[in-house]
């Protein structure tokens, strides 16, 4: 079969000659491709190239991110590091207190389960970053819930403290540790001789002289157990403070609280009198611990000074 030709004509601008150039049709199926393959090539090699670009602006986005991470987890760990100092310092001063509660101190397995946890022992290193090692946000996280479980341990312990010394506050404010009335002892606790009968006999409290109307003060918190005249005692109060502990207030010339009233310490509650089995104006004072009579003047503090 023959094959067709082609010609060109070149004609120049001036009157130069005309050129003709033959080409077969093999010559033009070549030619064109030639032209697509360029074409392609020059189509992939600029996907290439965009896809790069791309790719290198998202780069540097993620460096600038990857850098300002790094800037937030300093910063974290910085303050992970002052607040370990923190925590550190508070735990001593939770031990002080566990001895001043009289508390047994926490066993260091329990406190090492409380607030031991895994360390990533798999790591080997600091994590690395696109642009040089950095701070390890695992470790981090790891130092924050080792923080957050202290935290937890020590609110428990701080609030078994405060119940100790809440109780101990409780328990300080019931306990009689005042003089009940001014004026001068003229009859201790223990044996004397009465002076209605001159025989030796148990005095179960302290006798306080001063004038008839004198303020008798609770020498500590309670409730009005008792109030009205008692053979021998005159007019009395008896207060119940708990934990045990009760006065009771003789010989007295007027009451200034009702049966079950609440009082606290320093309130006054009757005025010094006369009444009942007296030889004169005088306050007859009781401790009583557990229904014992005891020495009131153990439960007077010493730097308390009667007028």
């Amino acid at each position: 079969m023959r094959k067709r030709r082609f010609s060109l004509l070149l004609v120049p601008q001036d009157h130069g000659e005309v050129k003709r150039l033959w080409a077969t049709s093999t010559h033009v199926w070549i030619v064109m491709v030639c032209l697509f393959m360029l074409l392609a090539t020059t189509a992939f090699l600029a996907v290439q190239y965009l896809g790069k670009a791309k790719d290198a602006v998202a780069l540097a986005r993620l460096r600038r991110e990857n850098s300002y991470l790094i800037d937030q987890l300093a910063v974290l760990d910085s303050s992970v590091s002052v607040f370990k100092a923190q925590m550190a310092d508070l735990m001593e001063r939770e031990k002080t207190l566990r001895i001043i509660a009289e508390l047994p101190q926490i066993d260091p397995d329990v406190r090492k389960v409380g607030v031991g946890g895994q360390r990533f022992e798999g790591l080997d290193g600091p994590a690395m970053s696109l642009d040089g090692p950095a701070t390890s946000p695992d470790f981090t996280m790891a130092d924050v819930d080792q923080l957050l479980r202290q935290v937890k341990l020590e609110k428990q312990s701080f609030q078994e403290v405060e119940a100790v010394f809440r109780d101990n506050r409780e328990r300080l404010e019931h306990t009689p540790t005042i003089w009940p009335v001014a004026g001068h002892v003229s009859r201790g606790f223990g044996p004397c001789i009465d002076p209605f009968t001159g025989r030796r006999r148990p005095h179960q409290g302290l006798d306080i002289v001063n004038r008839v109307g004198t303020p008798v003060i609770a020498t500590a918190a309670g409730r009005v157990a008792e109030r009205g005249r008692k053979s021998g005692y005159g007019w009395m109060v008896v207060l119940d403070h708990g934990y045990g502990y009760q006065t009771a207030y003789g010989h007295l010339d007027s009451i200034k609280v009702k049966k079950g009233e609440q009082v606290k310490r320093g309130q006054v509650i009757a005025t010094l009198g006369n009444s009942g089995r007296s030889t004169g104006p005088h306050l007859h004072y009781e401790v009583r611990v557990n229904g014992q009579h005891v020495n009131p003047m153990k439960h007077i503090l010493p730097d308390i000074i009667v007028d």
